[in-house]
């Protein structure tokens, strides 16, 4: 089904014709008038489409709100909420669905917009892949390209897979684009066609969302359908690389969008008005290396702070307490495997790096190939993973403290189940992973950064007595793994 969200101008046309009518934002007549507007069929060329759908079709206010944040609706709403107003859908509706800012300035990627430019300038490239993990300015420079290349072609749809939806939709999605509104429902053969007779600039951002469905297989089968043999180009934007099953059928130009370099983030820092010595400069750097991180706290340094990063640089690794950062690093963490994680969480564990063999010694029961592919995954699907000069394992200073947070969180929920006796709870990280390692220095660390915050965590919900009486229990209850000597580190840091 066809979704629309308002362009900017859009936005505009509404609020002048809801203000005319002296309604609020939320008004319950507007809503009435949507409603009884669906009741005669519509005259700009939906009547077929919108006699199947209109029965059960019912506006609400969260759906009028989406519709006045700009947010996408779907299309029976969309024509409903503007024709109580008066107002024509294609005036107030955003029909190409591509980015209406002006081309955003981005600082360190001059390279790797010039290198898009030219594969999308190249009439014989039908695909390319732009990949790196959260933050990176994907979406960005994406953005960028759009503005500087789209003259080059005569069709255009710019998609964001926020939410996944089915490949059917997204080809009705996709083909109303490129037909500015013409064509609302077709099939694989109608936009094939189009591809094949325009020349047309496919954009799919957050690729990512669709990997953790069951539709993966119906897009890798619509990609390698659309991913040659006509005279458009698709830009697909993922936080990870092309599947192994995709390049045996198509041959992309594929781009990986990393960390910038020290020279780039400095003027990137004095772009958004930071401002420190060299040596501080090159701390943030080392532990900020994130250029959306970066953007997302400048705001609040700039006001607390006059843009000066000493008093952050001098605090240590922090994540500045902005909910948008805590958002990217656990949006990232979602899209791993269980065993990804339990790496990760192995890592956090003993906040240092680690080389091949204390990680097989920290995961003794995965086989060898499976322990293999969970790192490469790590370090060139999602890059949350480096390796050291010394050839060790390392994850960056702010990942690696929300990495923490989550492996305290997850144990203190598993533990408050099992004490209240919630239905399928399980022990899992409290038998897989010791919170603390033999090193004595790592050791005292490991229990003031997370075994005394897990217990902090554990008596926000659970009445002391209650949580002491809960653990003694549960060590007699679970012997299995790390369980025994970690519940009995929790009764310590308790007491």
């Amino acid at each position: 089904m066809v979704s629309l969200c308002l362009s900017e101008h859009g936005k505009t046309i509404i609020e002048q014709a809801r203000l005319k009518r002296g309604w609020t934002a939320d008004d319950e007549r507007w809503l009435q008038a949507a409603m009884e507007a669906t009741q005669p069929a519509p005259t700009i060329g939906w009547d077929n489409y919108w006699r199947s759908n209109v029965a059960g079709f019912s506006p609400s206010v969260a759906t009028l709100r989406r519709f006045l944040q700009g947010r996408k609706v779907q299309i029976e709403n969309f024509q409903a909420l503007c024709k109580a107003l008066d107002v024509e859908l294609e005036d107030a509706a955003d029909l190409s669905t591509t980015p209406d800012a002006p081309a955003p300035v981005c600082y360190g990627r001059r390279p790797a917009i010039a290198q898009l430019q030219n594969w999308l300038n190249d009439r014989q490239c039908r695909m390319v892949w732009l990949y790196g993990r959260a933050g990176m300015g994907k979406t960005t420079v994406a953005r960028s390209v759009w503005h500087q290349t789209k003259s080059q072609f005569s069709h255009h749809a710019w998609y964001s897979l926020e939410t996944a939806i089915t490949p059917p939709e997204l080809i009705n999605q996709l083909l109303f684009s490129l037909s500015q509104g013409v064509v609302e429902q077709g099939t694989l053969a109608d936009l094939q066609r189009c591809l094949k007779r325009h020349r047309c600039l496919i954009v799919l951002d957050q690729w990512e969302t669709i990997l953790t469905t069951d539709i993966d297989d119906d897009y890798q089968k619509l990609l390698r359908a659309i991913g040659h043999d006509h005279q458009s180009t698709l830009l697909l934007v993922s936080r990870q690389r092309l599947s192994p099953l995709l390049t045996q059928h198509l041959t992309p130009k594929c781009y990986e969008l990393t960390g910038m370099t020290d020279a780039d983030d400095r003027e990137f820092l004095i772009a958004e008005g930071l401002q420190g010595s060299e040596l501080e400069l090159q701390r943030f750097i080392a532990i900020y290396n994130n250029p959306q991180i970066i953007k997302l706290m400048a705001e609040r340094i700039r006001t607390i702070h006059a843009g000066s990063i000493a008093t952050l640089v001098e605090s240590g690794v922090s994540i500045y307490g902005n909910k948008d950062i805590t958002q990217i690093l656990r949006s990232e963490f979602r899209h791993l495997s269980a065993l990804e994680k339990a790496i990760l969480y192995w890592l956090a564990i003993w906040r240092q790096p680690l080389d091949y063999l204390e990680l097989r010694q920290s995961l003794p029961e995965v086989p060898l190939a499976q322990l293999d592919d969970a790192l490469y995954s790590l370090m060139s699907q999602h890059s949350l993973i480096g390796k050291s000069a010394k050839a060790e394992y390392e994850v960056e200073p702010v990942t690696l403290k929300e990495i923490t947070n989550l492996l305290i969180e997850e144990i203190a929920r598993e533990i408050r189940y099992l004490i209240k006796g919630r239905p399928n709870a399980m022990a899992k990280l409290l038998i897989s992973h010791s919170l603390v390692v033999e090193d004595e220095v790592v050791r005292a660390e490991q229990m003031q950064r997370i075994v005394s915050k897990i217990v902090c965590l554990l008596k926000q919900e659970i009445p002391p007595l209650k949580l002491r009486q809960g653990i003694q229990q549960l060590k007699t209850q679970i012997t299995t793994g790390y369980a025994g000597q970690n519940l009995a580190l929790l009764e310590q840091a308790f007491l």
